[in-house]
């Protein structure tokens, strides 16, 4: 009984210390050259790249410096708006970017990012909200729910393949599981 008790105290002791431990958080702020501190999304990709979207662009830490995207004017290889609201990383490391005028991606492999043009509408609408699961990207928008196979790495083809969910009175989602839900009704 006796090692038992001098065990058992050993792993609260343990237990105790390791719980004890202080937390390390290093906060990012504009001194840092984070572009703005008003963040709406953030992500870490596969790469270790920790993305942040603010109202004044797309930020990218990579441990000591960041990084920043924004819209340039008649440029296709900037973002099509300033206010990022939503991030995700597809299967092939490509970061989807939602912002307040439509759908952009960042490649890694070229560093760039491209506008994606969903080609059944007329007119880009803010992007609140994206969700990726078995090559699909689902994006909840003011347009309703839209989904497309990304699987493609031609832009032109995933813009082309974007296909509207559910019945037409259908706003807005904000919650990726509202995403997966309707998916699975369809």
């Amino acid at each position: 009984m006796g090692l038992r008790n001098i065990l058992v105290a050993f792993l609260m002791l343990i237990c105790a210390i390791g719980i004890s431990q202080p937390r390390r958080f290093k906060q990012i702020t504009s001194a840092d050259g984070i572009s703005q501190s008003e963040v709406y999304s953030f992500l870490k990709d596969s790469r270790g790249f920790v993305w942040f979207g603010t109202v004044d662009g797309l930020n990218r830490y990579d441990g000591y410096n960041i990084e920043i995207f924004n819209t340039s004017k008649n440029d296709p290889n900037s973002l099509s708006n300033n206010t990022v609201r939503c991030l995700a990383e597809d299967q092939m490391g490509r970061i989807w970017i939602g912002t307040d005028d439509g759908l952009n991606l960042y490649d890694p492999n070229t560093e760039l990012i491209y506008q994606v043009k969903i080609t059944i509408v007329e007119k880009r609408f803010p992007v609140w909200c994206l969700y990726i699961e078995d090559g699909y990207l689902l994006a909840g928008t003011a347009n309703g729910l839209w989904r497309a196979n990304i699987q493609s790495t031609n832009i032109t083809d995933i813009g082309s393949g974007f296909r509207q969910f559910g019945p037409p009175r259908m706003k807005t989602f904000t919650d990726p599981e509202v995403f997966a839900r309707q998916a699975e009704r369809e």
